[in-house]
């Protein structure tokens, strides 16, 4: 399978390209208040607007750096049987890897903090593999995605 391989804080992470949508560069944000730090706006992406998480932000209690590298990942976001649109902050992201199942070793060391849920390593190097419906916490969800959403904010079902 291929993998978008990315940074966090120096980290090194990989997200299933089945779970990608697109990966696009670091564009203008537009900013929201009154919600979580994590979240640092609203993204106008293809004429809907959707959440963007900062991923340094979300794991790390830091803003994501300026990268020239640094992608703007939009993902399906899977939340009761609905597929949701979500933008991701990711630095460094501009490669993929291919790794089989086989690759990756169970998550050994609960983490509340990063939802990785299994592990790799590429020529010496530590990998933690993210599954999107697992990257916000509960709170967050409830923010970004109401229960009862049909209008054309973060909710909006994509088909």
């Amino acid at each position: 399978m291929i993998y978008l391989r990315f940074e966090i804080a120096g980290q090194s992470y990989a997200l299933t390209s089945d779970a990608i949508v697109e990966v696009i560069p670091f564009l203008p944000i537009k900013k929201i208040t009154h919600i979580s730090p994590e979240v640092s706006g609203m993204l106008d992406y293809r004429g809907n607007l959707i959440p963007v998480i900062d991923l340094s932000m979300l794991f790390h209690q830091q803003t994501s750096s300026a990268y020239a590298s640094t992608r703007i990942v939009v993902v399906n976001y899977l939340q009761e049987d609905k597929k949701l649109l979500l933008a991701l902050i990711a630095e460094r992201a501009t490669e993929t890897i291919r790794l089989d199942e086989s690759d990756f070793t169970p998550q050994v060391i609960s983490n509340k903090r990063i939802p990785y849920s299994a592990t790799a390593t590429v020529e010496e190097e530590l990998i933690y593999r993210l599954e999107v419906e697992g990257i916000l916490p509960s709170e967050l969800k409830s923010q970004l995605y109401p229960q009862n959403t049909d209008s054309g904010e973060p909710g909006r079902h994509v088909n």
